[in-house]
């Protein structure tokens, strides 16, 4: 440990004994050294004396309110909002509406890399995450984990998932957790999940769930089903990986065949630890089911506008996160007031906004969670963090969505040479069922299930999921009506939600 990062630790050790004091600290150095900015000189920062005196002169912002100065800072590359320059722009989950458009300071870049270390030290101290093989679900996230959070994890696990073959560039989500399943499953000694988010691991169990028969054939011979998929290369790095332990095959049909199936409860009997982000929740209507003897431990609170809150040796499971007490300055707004409060006057059982003000140059930003608090270390209150929008599609796995069944439509239309000038591809009643809309006219005398048939076996090969949901029956053939091209645009118009598509 380098004397800087034993510093910080000090510190934060003393902000969590005061963290009114802290806060304060704080926000009276992120004021003095955006002095100069555009912000600091319109708001006058080298005046404000106070918290009191910052409310009352900077309102609370969303995006479309510091877009302008985002954007002249992009194209002019001066610090116009960001003190000290800017390192980049944070990406986010596709389900944040900041994703990829705000700043990161320098100085804040240092503070995520002290929070990924901090994390990933105290969820090996907290659990025994480190004491077995780690499954890193982090490609079948919306995101990938916090930068540098497998490295850090890695350098203090005793036995990670090295030396597995990347399968993060497979463009089908299905056949990336399929690679993922076949490289786990070999093994009976996964004992950690490391995951973006507990909708991850819920699509990486239906995956189990739909594929478990191909999977253990494919671990017993030793084989890739789905090689034709992907790279050659790939097939082959997986395949040389895939050397299960005597017995393990027999396990894994005995797991198939239990009440439950093949799950994650079930493949990885020494399972002991779940690290994912707790802001995220899955959907209510999926399978995933953590058993109890497992412990669900929360990575952090990470946003494009920062690390909000981070997980404390002090903690008790499920009491929540530290917030990012020297790197964030707070405030919290109860539903329907028009003031905010500090750390210290937060109120159990009341979900409240989150503002923030960082030196990435974001003053009193409205960001996307709510914060409520859940327990408490010495002076501090312990927060949990639920994002307020997000993504659910692959919560029950990755099933082809209209874009991918529009790309099919349109190379069955091709393959059986008509041009359309629109077609309008709509959801079935259940997963993978899809209805196209063509104009009147459009089939050029193709019977209608001539081109099903050329739809099915373009989307079979485009999607894992439609092809296993195919071949056991669950999905049906595409359904194609025929509609006045004008009538399809009208519908459009009057605020259809299921697009038209130039062919």
């Amino acid at each position: 440990m380098t004397t800087n990062e034993q510093n910080h630790r000090c510190e934060l050790n003393d902000a969590i004994d005061e963290p009114v004091g802290a806060q304060r600290v704080v926000l009276a150095g992120i004021l003095k050294a955006a002095a100069d900015t555009t912000p600091g000189l319109g708001f006058g920062f080298a005046g404000i004396g106070s918290e009191d005196e910052f409310r009352a002169a900077v309102s609370w912002s969303r995006y479309h309110s510091v877009r302008p100065m985002i954007e002249l800072q992009r194209a002019s590359g001066d610090a116009v909002m960001t003190p000290g320059g800017v390192a980049g722009y944070a990406a986010g989950r596709a389900g944040d509406a900041d994703a990829g458009k705000l700043p990161v300071g320098r100085a804040d870049v240092e503070a995520h890399r002290r929070n990924v270390r901090l994390t990933a030290e105290c969820l090996a101290n907290q659990s025994g995450l480190a004491a077995g093989q780690v499954l890193d679900l982090s490609p079948l996230g919306e995101l990938p984990l916090p930068e540098g959070f497998t490295a850090s994890m890695q350098a203090v696990k005793s036995d990670a998932a090295a030396g597995w073959p990347d399968v993060s560039a497979v463009r089908d989500g299905e056949v990336r957790a399929y690679l993922l399943a076949l490289l786990a499953l070999s093994s009976p000694s996964v004992s950690g999940i490391l995951a973006p988010d507990l909708r991850a691991i819920a699509a990486f169990e239906a995956v189990l769930r739909l594929h478990g028969e191909h999977l253990i054939r494919d671990i017993e011979a030793r084989t890739v089903r789905v090689s034709d998929r992907i790279e050659r290369e790939l097939a082959e790095a997986v395949r040389e990986r895939i050397l299960p332990a005597r017995g393990r095959v027999a396990e894994l049909e005995a797991a198939h065949r239990s009440p439950q199936g093949l799950c994650v409860a079930t493949a990885f009997p020494m399972l002991n630890a779940v690290a994912t982000d707790g802001s995220l929740t899955p959907p209510p209507d999926t399978f995933l089911r953590i058993p109890e003897s497992v412990t669900l431990l929360d990575i952090g609170c990470w946003m494009p506008a920062g690390c909000l809150g981070i997980p404390h040796d002090e903690a008790a499971e499920g009491e929540g996160l530290l917030p990012a007490l020297l790197d964030v300055w707070f405030e919290f707004a109860a539903p329907g007031s028009q003031t905010t409060v500090g750390l210290a006057e937060l109120e159990e059982g009341i979900e409240y906004a989150v503002f923030v003000t960082n030196r990435s140059g974001l003053y009193r930003y409205r960001v996307g969670v709510t914060a409520r608090v859940t327990g408490r270390i010495r002076q501090c209150p312990l927060l949990t963090f639920r994002r307020t929008r997000g993504c659910d599609e692959h919560a029950g796995g990755f099933a082809p969505g209209r874009n991918e069944a529009t790309a099919a439509a349109r190379a069955a239309l091709q393959d059986l040479g008509l041009t359309v000038p629109f077609i309008r591809m709509s959801r079935g009643a259940v997963d993978c069922d899809f209805v196209l809309t063509l104009g009147e006219g459009a089939t050029g005398g193709v019977c209608p299930s001539h081109l099903s048939a050329a739809f099915d076996r373009r989307l079979r090969k485009a999607s894992l999921r439609y092809d296993r949901l195919r071949e056991l029956g669950h999905a049906r053939v595409l359904e194609v009506r025929v509609s006045g091209a004008h009538q399809a645009r009208q519908q459009q118009e009057a605020g259809d939600p299921q697009p038209c598509y130039a062919a």
